[in-house]
């Protein structure tokens, strides 16, 4: 009898739903639609509020809230480790990691998926003045991420602009 292997996706993007923007209606497009074709795709994300419910699902797509206070620096410290956490924990409960955008919280994903050696996805969500890549090169943790960003086992380009910037 052969055991049929489902694909278990990952999904990290630090603001997600009910935040409503064009990366996030990406990723949920994305993940519903992989749902839909028998993918199994967690997101996981913050939970800015305790009213927010840390588990749910969003058009059949299973959303996990990790802890993240409001608080703008503490906030984001929170929510690496326990997304560190959540990914040491669970690793086998996924075959690939898909973050979203050039950032502290793509750092984080890729620098775990190749120490627990799990492949890795990256989306780039923009280019231009205000987009992930040029925004990156700001500041010395923004080219820390955009380091760690080329390691990613794959790089998806939404954009020939996007891709432009990537290989330069």
């Amino acid at each position: 009898m052969q055991v049929k292997h489902t694909m278990k996706v990952l999904f990290i993007i630090r603001y997600f739903h009910p935040f409503v923007g064009g990366t996030e209606k990406q990723a949920l497009t994305l993940a519903s639609r992989l749902v839909a074709n028998g993918i199994d795709v967690t997101i996981l994300t913050s939970r800015f509020r305790h009213s927010w419910q840390r588990t749910e699902y969003i058009q059949n797509v299973r959303v996990i809230r990790l802890p993240s206070p409001s608080i703008k620096v503490i906030g984001a410290m929170v929510f690496l480790t326990c997304l560190a956490c959540y990914l040491i924990r669970y690793k086998k409960h996924y075959s690939i990691i898909h973050a979203f955008q050039i950032g502290y919280t793509s750092l984080v994903s890729i620098a775990l998926a190749m120490g627990l050696k799990i492949p890795s996805l990256l989306k780039v969500a923009s280019s231009g003045s205000g987009g992930d890549i040029t925004r990156a090169k700001r500041t010395a943790w923004g080219k820390l991420c955009l380091l760690m960003a080329k390691r990613a086992t794959r790089i998806i380009a939404v954009s020939d602009s996007v891709k432009k910037e990537l290989m330069e």
